[in-house]
């Protein structure tokens, strides 16, 4: 049986969802190399499975050889994106005003594959005005509002943002924790968010400043 295979020109064709049960399947698989090649073509290429298994040897490892060259895509940040016909649009000035929900959220969702959709909800909003290159993003209510249908953006964006604020987060991180008497309102607020969560202040900058220095 024959099938046309298409592999996508760029991780904009990728979808959050796939890209995270690729991720499972290594995170689950470590050690099975020709199994998560398998499930790489399936995932990223959009084959079903009992299909991959079908294509001759000397196709496999040349599709193989291409989905490692787009998987090695260099990230690039996306501020604004549209998907299914709603423009999303990241915090704005997210230096300046991430707010103590956001980040406390950020902090809980941001290092782990299987809820990065729920990052993406803190981290992006339906757009609600545009002036020139200026916008207004809804207001945050919450990482679920938006989560699901997050899962269906372009995994490019997703690396993007990760890498985009994995190289300010060091910075932010310092900074908006440094702003916080431990004795101000927003100050109890955060670190009785981040001990509900599970998710030390001291462990989530550890974590950002790692994969920071990693990806350099």
């Amino acid at each position: 049986m024959k099938a046309e295979i298409s592999i996508p020109e760029s991780l904009s064709e990728v979808s959050l969802s796939n890209y995270q049960k690729l991720i499972d399947v290594i995170n689950k698989n470590p050690e099975a190399y020709d199994f998560i090649q398998q499930k790489t073509i399936e995932l990223i290429c959009g084959i079903p499975f009992d299909l991959v298994t079908k294509i001759k040897l000397k196709d496999f490892n040349s599709l193989v050889k291409d989905v490692n060259i787009l998987l090695e895509e260099k990230p690039k940040l996306y501020s604004r994106f549209t998907l299914k016909g709603v423009e999303y649009g990241m915090i704005p000035n997210i230096a300046d005003d991430l707010q103590v929900d956001e980040f406390v959220d950020l902090g809980a969702y941001f290092d782990d594959w299987e809820q990065m959709h729920k990052a993406m909800a803190v981290l992006y909003r339906p757009i609600t005005k545009t002036y020139k290159h200026q916008y207004t993003i809804e207001e945050y209510e919450g990482s679920d509002k938006y989560a699901l249908a997050l899962k269906d953006m372009p995994v490019s964006v997703v690396l993007g943002a990760r890498f985009f604020f994995r190289k300010l987060g060091i910075e932010l991180s310092r900074a908006t924790l440094n702003s916080l008497s431990p004795e101000s309102e927003e100050g109890i607020k955060l670190r009785q968010t981040l001990a509900q969560n599970g998710v030390g202040i001291n462990q989530f900058m550890h974590s950002l400043e790692e994969i920071y220095l990693n990806s350099n």
